[in-house]
């Protein structure tokens, strides 16, 4: 089956690891984590020097997995 990728328009800044955050990232955000229709991708440095992205010096972006012959909405976390 064939998968792409479609950036879901949310980027967020690793935090540091608390009882309330132990993914390193939002606790808002930790169902994507666990959401097998999502995958959290870490943007490497060279790709954030490129676009002029300074602070914060990290970023992380969410994006949703797409299969081919799979309508767009379905599998999407609520």
């Amino acid at each position: 089956m064939e998968e792409s990728l479609a950036f879901t328009g949310i980027l967020f800044q690793p935090v540091p690891w608390s009882p309330a955050t132990k993914r390193g990232m939002p606790a808002e955000l930790e169902a994507y984590h666990a959401s097998p229709d999502h995958t959290i991708i870490n943007i490497p440095p060279t790709m954030m020097f490129k676009a002029k992205i300074f602070k914060p010096s990290r970023l992380c972006a969410i994006f949703r997995k797409e299969s081919a012959g799979v309508p767009e909405g379905q599998g999407t976390l609520t």
